[in-house]
C-alpha cells in the first residue's frame, strides 16, 4: 500500500468518535489496546512526529465532512486508518493487524454531500472538536430546506479543500467602466497566488487603463479613483492593446494547472471578459470540483463565500463592506481595478485559507448570532449596526468605538479590533478630479 505521504486513494471515511471510542474494541489484548489508544491520543495524533502527520501540513489533518442532511461530523480517512493498522504492527507496538472497523462505520460518497481538511495543532483543541460540532450542527437546524444556503456553503468547502491541494493559481480578477455607459470599459487590475512545488508565491498584482477613457471619469455613482492605485504602478494601453493582453494574460495562467478565477459578484466582469472576447470566459464553470482537478477554469465568486459565512443565501454584501465584516480595515481608494483585485485575492484567501464554515463563524463573531423564535441561536450572523453603516469611518475620533455588550455578566466585553493586515495608516483624503 502506497504511503499516507503520497496520498493514497481515499475510498471512504470513519468518524473520528468511532475510531477513537469503538475501534479498540476489536482488540481483546490489554496491551494491544493501550498501544492503540496511545497512538491515537490527541496528545500524539497533534505531535510533529506523529506518522499521521503530512510534510507541508501545519497540523494533523482531518475531514470535516457534510452529511446528506446537512450536518457536520469530523472524519479520519480509510487511508489513514489503514496506514495506522500496518504501522502500529510494522513499528512492533502491536504484534497483529489491527482489524478494520466494521464496514457499517465507514462512510462513502453517497453518505457525503462534501469533504474538506481541518488541521489541529493543539490536543486540547481536539478534545473539544467533537462538542464542538455537535454545538455547530444544533445551529445548523433552521437552515433545514433552504436549498440556496446549502449549496452556498458547499462551494465553501469545496474552495476550502481546492486551495488546500496547493495546485494551480487563485487570481482575483476586476474592471471598473463609466458610470454612464457601462460597456466602456475604464479600466482592469488583477491579484494572483500560484503555488510552485507546495509552496505559495505572490501576490503579483497590476492595474491597466485604457487610453482612450483617460479623460472619461466618475463623479455621480462610484468615486474616480482611477489614478490611485496603491500596489504598483498603472499602465495605459490603447484600447486594441489593452483587449489583447488581456487575453493574453487570462490564456496564460493556464500554464499554473487549474485556474480559480476569482471575482467579487462575478457576472458583470464576466460579461466584461466576453465583451474583450477572452475564450476562457466562455470556458469557465461556476461548479466548483469536489476533488482536485489537474486543469480547467473555475469562477470564484467572494460574495457567494462571504453569503455562506453569514448565512445568508439572499443577501450579497459589496466588497468594501465585506472586507469591513472580516475587519480588513485598511482598504481605501477603492472602486480602482487594482485595488479591487487585491482586496478580493486578500479577502478570498482570508476565508478558504482557514477553518471549516462554521468554525469560522464563531471565531469572527462569537456572540453575534440571530436567535429563532424560541430563543436558540443560529447559524445566520447578526451585525452590529456600526459594521454596517457606511458612515462609521466618519463617526470615528467622534466617540469611542463601542466594545460590544456581554451575553452574560461572566462574558467580557469584546476586546479592541486590530488591523491584521498592511498596518498602513489611512491615506489622506484622495484629491479631487480635474
Amino acid at each position: 500500500m502506497a504511503s499516507i505521504d503520497n496520498r493514497p486513494v481515499i475510498l471512504g471515511y470513519y468518524r473520528y468518535s468511532d475510531i477513537m471510542f469503538e475501534w479498540r474494541e476489536v482488540l481483546t489484548d490489554p496491551h494491544q489496546r493501550s498501544a492503540l489508544n496511545g497512538f491515537l491520543a490527541p496528545t500524539s495524533l497533534v505531535h510533529p512526529d506523529h506518522p499521521l502527520r503530512q510534510e507541508g501540513h501545519d497540523g494533523l489533518e482531518l475531514w470535516n465532512g457534510i452529511l446528506t442532511n446537512g450536518e457536520s461530523r469530523l472524519l479520519f480517512s480509510s487511508a489513514q486508518v489503514e496506514y495506522a493498522r500496518y504501522y502500529l504492527k510494522a513499528a512492533g507496538l502491536i504484534n497483529v493487524l489491527v482489524p478494520l472497523p466494521s464496514s457499517q462505520y465507514l462512510l462513502t460518497t453517497s453518505h457525503l454531500k462534501n469533504v474538506s481538511p481541518v488541521y489541529f495543532t493543539d490536543p486540547q483543541v481536539l478534545k473539544k472538536a467533537l462538542a464542538n460540532i455537535q454545538k455547530l450542527n444544533n445551529r445548523l437546524k433552521g437552515i433545514t430546506g433552504d436549498i440556496k444556503l446549502e449549496a452556498l456553503r458547499i462551494k465553501f468547502e469545496r474552495a476550502r479543500t481546492l486551495w488546500s491541494a496547493k495546485k494551480g493559481v487563485w487570481c482575483a480578477v476586476d474592471f471598473e467602466s463609466w458610470e454612464m455607459k457601462h460597456d466602456d470599459i475604464t479600466e482592469f487590475g488583477y491579484s494572483m497566488y500560484r503555488w510552485e512545488d507546495g509552496k505559495l508565491v505572490g501576490p503579483e498584482e497590476g492595474h491597466w487603463t485604457v487610453k482612450e477613457m483617460n479623460s472619461t471619469r466618475n463623479f455621480k455613482y462610484v468615486p474616480d479613483n482611477r489614478n490611485n492605485y496603491q500596489f504598483g504602478t498603472s499602465i495605459e494601453k490603447p484600447r486594441k492593446v489593452f483587449g489583447e493582453d488581456l487575453r493574453t494574460f487570462i490564456a496564460g495562467l493556464k500554464r499554473y494547472g487549474p485556474v480559480y478565477l476569482s471575482f467579487h459578484d462575478a457576472p458583470n466582469d464576466i460579461q466584461y471578459m466576453k465583451q474583450f472576447k477572452v475564450p476562457e470566459a466562455e470556458e469557465a464553470t461556476n461548479l466548483i470540483p469536489e476533488t482536485n482537478p489537474d486543469s480547467g477554469i473555475f469562477i470564484i465568486d467572494t460574495a457567494d463565500l462571504f453569503a455562506a459565512l453569514e448565512g445568508r443565501s439572499n443577501e450579497r454584501r459589496g466588497l468594501e463592506r465585506m472586507c469591513r465584516l472580516l475587519k480588513m480595515y485598511d482598504t481605501y481608494y477603492m472602486h480602482n481595478a487594482g485595488n479591487d483585485a487585491h482586496w478580493t485575492l486578500l479577502a478570498l484567501k482570508d476565508m478558504i485559507a482557514g477553518d471549516p464554515l462554521d468554525t469560522q463563524r464563531e471565531k469572527r463573531w462569537p456572540s453575534q448570532m440571530e436567535l429563532s423564535k424560541t430563543g436558540a441561536k443560529t447559524a445566520t450572523v447578526a451585525h452590529h449596526p456600526w459594521e454596517l453603516d457606511p458612515e462609521y469611518d466618519d463617526m470615528e475620533g467622534i466617540f469611542e468605538p463601542f466594545q460590544g455588550v456581554p451575553e452574560s455578566p461572566e462574558e467580557e466585553a469584546l476586546p479592541p479590533i486590530k488591523n491584521a493586515y498592511t498596518g498602513r495608516p489611512k491615506p489622506p483624503p484622495k484629491p479631487h478630479s480635474q
